[in-house]
Formats: structure tokens, sequence, C-alpha cells
């Protein structure tokens, strides 16, 4: 499939797994030169040798950074932008928080789970949004989850935050628009 994104810059959170892993494949595959990070070596690294495969190792950053961590955060953008100048194409993508009833649930466990499925969503914005803004074009794409439109019981903290993110995606894309990027959210 031709998207017309050959040679454009993707960073793509949580990247070396799962939809993670097949997000960045599939952006390498259209040609691009990609970003990914994750939290753990040795996924990161058979990742990065696959990508590697596809468009060769000067198109393929692997930065291990945990994106509940802001500064791990900016420490892959940073690095992001030294190796390739800029970033066209961001995707946010994070696992869960514990599946667990309302009643069950710590307020440690509200805020880890505000920092790994909601915070991290707004400091990567925060960080790729000037970039897009100055070339006036760029691509935000938030993997989500269906709780954001249908809440499950036992997932109370996601259901709650991927709402949010929802609520995010709609208010970025309106305030962007005009400034050639779009924002959207895959459920």
């Amino acid at each position: 499939m031709e998207l017309g994104i050959s040679g454009r810059i993707a960073m793509v959170a949580a990247g070396s797994k799962g939809i993670g892993k097949a997000v960045a494949l599939g952006l390498a595959e259209e040609g691009c030169r990609v970003s990914i990070c994750a939290r753990t070596q040795e996924s990161l690294l058979a990742c990065q040798h696959d990508l590697e495969g596809i468009i060769g190792p000067d198109d393929v950053l692997a930065i291990t950074a945990d994106v509940s961590s802001g500064a791990d955060i900016e420490n892959w953008f940073k690095r992001t932008i030294d190796k390739f100048g800029t970033v066209d194409i961001l995707v946010t993508n994070t696992g869960g928080p514990p599946a667990k009833k309302f009643m069950d649930l710590t307020d440690e466990q509200w805020e880890s789970g505000v920092h790994s499925t909601l915070m991290n969503v707004v400091r990567m914005c925060r960080l790729v949004i000037p970039v897009m803004q100055e070339k006036r074009w760029g691509r935000i794409i938030h993997i989500t989850s269906l709780v954001a439109k249908q809440p499950a019981d036992d997932l109370t903290i996601s259901s709650t935050l991927r709402t949010g993110i929802s609520a995010l995606t709609r208010t970025l894309a309106n305030q962007v628009a005009a400034n050639g990027i779009t924002v959207n959210a895959v459920l």
C-alpha cells in the first residue's frame, strides 16, 4: 500500500512488540525512518533488528524508555531529533493500567495509570507539535482502546483515562488542523 509517507520520520511509543511493533514495521515498509522506544531491552533490540532488515540501520533508532517517565520521553524525543532532524509522525501507544474494579484500586494505581496512560500522550504531543507546526505537516495517531467508547467494569482506570485521550484527540485535532497536522485515535 502506498500512503505517500516514504521518507517521513516516525516515532512509535512502546514499539518493540504487539501493536506498537506492527505499526513500526508497517511504517518501515512504507519507507519511513523509524524511532521506537520500549522498556525491555531484549524486545527492543529484536524489533530494531527487524526494522533494520526492512529499511537499513541508518534509518532506525531504538531507545530504552519508560513512557510513564517525562524524562525518558524527553530523552527519546531529543535523540530522535539529533539523529533524524525532525519528527513527522507520532504514534502514542502503551500497555494498560491494572484491571480492577473501582473499590479495589489505590491512589497509587490511579496516579501510575495517569502517568502511563494519559500524561505520556500529553508529553509526547507537547514535544512534537511545535516541530510539526513549523513544517506545517504532521500526523499524530493515538493507539487506545474500545473502552474509550464502551467502558469495561474491570478496566476502571483504562476506561476513564482512554475516554480522556479521545477528548484530547478531538481537542488537539481542532487546534492544530490549520497547521497541516492531523490527530486521530485508533480504538
